[in-house]
């Protein structure tokens, strides 16, 4: 009688967990097999569609998550049958876009006269910052990193303090406010970091 020899499956490393932005893809970092071949799946999370990877058996695969936010469990599993699969497990975190929404939408500032305008934030996630900033006309506050002139930035915690138009006319201030998802112990005047802006 013949007896057949099989190989034992290479041993799964799916790779590091990842944290990604909303709408973002992430590169899987598998492990090539030597013995048996490599297939991935959707253990767990919003979305559990095999669709959402480029390809199920390229172990640098594109993940693509299809169902939002959330927790993504996935699984790299080198199989070599009749040999017991090997199996190794991956979470990719989908952050949400935080959101920041000015009120009111627009306001002329008359000679002389405050305006206030108050910022609403939704959808934060720990250590979120807003680069904002940028104006016409001769305003001053409004801004905790510099007097707003002709045009100022800052990455920071947004005011909601009173412009005070000093010039002898209504003018216009325009607020761009785009939001930065940033790492943990980032300071409050900026750094480096996802953007998660929308």
């Amino acid at each position: 009688f013949t007896v057949t020899v099989t190989a034992a499956p290479t041993t799964a490393n799916a790779g590091s967990n990842q944290t990604i932005c909303y709408n973002a893809s992430a590169t899987l970092a598998a492990n090539t097999p030597i013995d048996g071949a490599g297939a991935w799946s959707v253990v767990s999370g919003p979305s559990m569609s095999n669709t959402q990877f480029s390809s199920i058996t390229d172990p640098v695969a594109s993940f693509t998550p299809a169902g939002g936010a959330g927790s993504y469990l996935l699984r790299w599993t080198i199989s070599n049958a009749p040999c017991t699969a090997s199996t190794s497990d991956v979470t990719i975190v989908v952050e949400p876009t935080p959101q920041a929404t000015p009120t009111p939408q627009e306001a002329t500032i008359c000679s002389g006269s405050n305006a206030v305008i108050d910022v609403s934030t939704t959808l934060l996630i720990p250590n979120t910052r807003f680069k904002w900033g940028g104006s016409y006309g001769a305003v001053t506050g409004g801004n905790p990193n510099s007097a707003i002139g002709s045009v100022a930035f800052g990455i920071g915690a947004i005011d909601d303090g009173p412009l005070f138009n000093a010039t002898n006319a209504p003018i216009v201030v325009i607020f761009i406010i785009t939001p930065y998802t940033y790492g943990p112990n980032v300071s409050d005047d900026g750094g480096t970091g996802d953007d998660c802006s929308g």
